[in-house]
Order: C-alpha cells, then structure tokens, then sequence
C-alpha cells in the first residue's frame, strides 16, 4: 500500500476557516464521546488563551488529525509558569497505526518551540501514556490539582511534560514530583 501525502498545517483559531472549524469539530465528535455534564464554557472562570491548531491533512485536503496549542500559565510548587497545554489529539479512526499520530503531536512539539515555550502539559488516558513516552514526554507524579465551576479537585488522570529548553529540562525534577495546579477547567 502506497503511503498517503500528507501536509502539516498549523494557524492560530482566529486564521481558521469555517470549513477548517466544522473538520475540527466533526473529527473530535467521531472519536470522542460527548461530556454534556461539563463544558469549559460554562465555567465563569474561564479566560480564553491563545489557541493554536496543528492540522494533519491529506492531499485531497480532507483533515487525518488534529491537535491544540492552548497558551496558559500554571503553577508548579507555587511558582507561576507559561506553558503550552496539548489538547485535542485526535486521529481519523481509519488512518490510525500509520504514524499520523506522532506527527501531529510532533509538529505540535516544533510549534511550541518556535513560540518559545519551555514546558509543553498533557492530560491523557492511561492507555496513551506509552505514546506520548516514545515521544519524550514524562509522567509527572506529584500533587496534581485543577479548578472546575470553581470548585478544586484533583487530577484523575495522567499528566505528562515535555521540556523544551535546556533551562526546563533543569526544572523537570522539581515538576516530577511536586504540586501542579493547572489552573482553571482541564483540557
């Protein structure tokens, strides 16, 4: 089987088309399920950041995966720190196991770089912890901690970091096993 041309796409939310949007949106509600419970946007406290989106997209155009580059800041041992949040990894069920996966978050990882940031967050299932492994992030273990409609709770998931600069990979220790807070709502 030939493999498929593929092009990496990334522009901040304000640059996407409506087309790009719907993809996007289209491409989460087939592989996640809906939580009607808790949307972010029903969260008072919820400042809106700096969104960036890394497409994947095949040569017809139509949309392979897709992640998010969300600008927040959160503490670590009460200190404040600007990182990019990975959110929204998602992979068209039927071009999974072809390495999309790992380029989408890859490019993600070049973006966040170039932006200048240090540290790169995740929060994933237990199930994607070995993926995102194989791509240098580290599972944090520490006192992991968020706000949600204003009420605090803790992480019931895995949290992985990636550094980006030599002055964050100095930092990861500390990160490994301290208090997180990431602030307000998940992602």
């Amino acid at each position: 089987m030939s493999e498929e041309r593929t092009r990496l796409v990334i522009r901040d939310a304000a640059e996407m088309s409506d087309a790009e949007r719907a993809a996007c949106k289209a491409l989460w509600g087939r592989v996640w399920p809906p939580d009607l419970n808790e949307t972010p946007e029903d969260d008072p406290e919820r400042v809106e950041s700096m969104v960036r989106y890394t497409m994947l997209l095949a040569h017809d155009g139509s949309l392979l995966g897709v992640c998010v580059l969300e600008g927040r800041e959160i503490t670590v041992n009460g200190a404040p720190h600007r990182i990019a949040a990975l959110g929204g990894v998602a992979v068209d069920e039927a071009h999974r196991q072809r390495g999309y996966g790992s380029r989408v978050v890859e490019g993600w990882m070049e973006d966040a770089r170039a932006r200048s940031y240090g540290f790169g967050v995740l929060w994933t299932g237990e199930q994607r912890v070995g993926f995102y492994e194989r791509l240098g992030w580290v599972l944090l273990k520490g006192d992991l901690r968020y706000r949600w409609l204003r009420e605090e709770r803790r992480i019931d998931g895995p949290i992985l970091v990636a550094a980006f600069t030599p002055d964050a990979a100095q930092q990861l220790p500390a990160w490994r096993s301290g208090r997180l807070h990431l602030g307000v709502d998940g992602w």
